[in-house]
């Protein structure tokens, strides 16, 4: 199976699935193999019946991703009941991200740690173009303001939350967003000279997400 956008295979999802049921207690009552075809065949049927969202492999590549993602989460909701499920799901996608987040900078950003004052000047640069190449129409990105101290882009379309909603389960929307707030705290704390903050959340009912940076001077400085 592929890797999905967080840089995590869907085979490795459904190992972390397993592993968090056999946790529960109910190692001996799961078998394994069986859950794991279950989980791809539903997950499967789901992605069939969401068909027409594909518009080329990069929505493709969405529709399975949050196909997999959906039918893993209900697995657990029904296993654990809605507010566990979501903590669980936490658990499998992000948790084990967290000692990626400088090399996801790298990838998604091209912030080179031995250079963390040319950090703004990246983000100014990549944010929208490569996420743009990640995405393609699945998201759209406007630039609303771009200078030497600010960089603001609202992204007023997030296939995420699209399809998530229309599959009854925008609860998935801000755990899947919640990856954000790893590489901010990085690009917060850490020695580059870019800060970011991210005001309003589609997810949350907002008519866009605003990814807002600016250009810091130093660590910890908010101008």
């Amino acid at each position: 199976m592929a890797t999905n956008i967080l840089g995590v295979s869907n085979d490795e999802l459904i190992s972390r699935l397993l592993t968090i049921l056999a946790g529960d207690g109910g190692a001996s009552d799961i078998d394994a193999e069986m859950l794991k075809q279950q989980v791809v065949a539903n997950a499967s049927r789901r992605m069939e019946a969401a068909a027409y969202l594909i518009g080329d492999e990069r929505t493709e590549y969405f529709v399975h991703f949050c196909s997999l993602l959906l039918e893993m989460y209900r697995v657990l909701e029904r296993t654990a009941g809605q507010a566990e499920a979501l903590d669980l799901v936490r658990q499998i996608l992000l948790e084990p991200i967290r000692a990626t987040v400088k090399d996801w900078l790298a990838r998604r950003f091209d912030i080179d740690q031995t250079e963390p004052a040319a950090a703004f000047g990246k983000v100014r640069l990549n944010f929208k173009s490569r996420g743009e190449a990640v995405v393609g129409d699945s998201f759209r990105y406007e630039v609303c303001e771009d200078d030497e101290a600010h960089h603001f882009v609202h992204i007023k379309k997030c296939f995420f939350n699209d399809f998530f909603r229309n599959q009854g389960a925008p609860e998935l929307t801000p755990v899947v967003c919640e990856f954000d707030n790893f590489w901010a705290e990085e690009m917060n704390s850490g020695p580059y000279n870019v800060r970011f903050k991210r005001e309003g959340m589609l997810s949350l009912g907002d008519d866009a997400c605003r990814f807002h940076f600016w250009r810091a001077e130093k660590a910890g400085s908010e101008t």
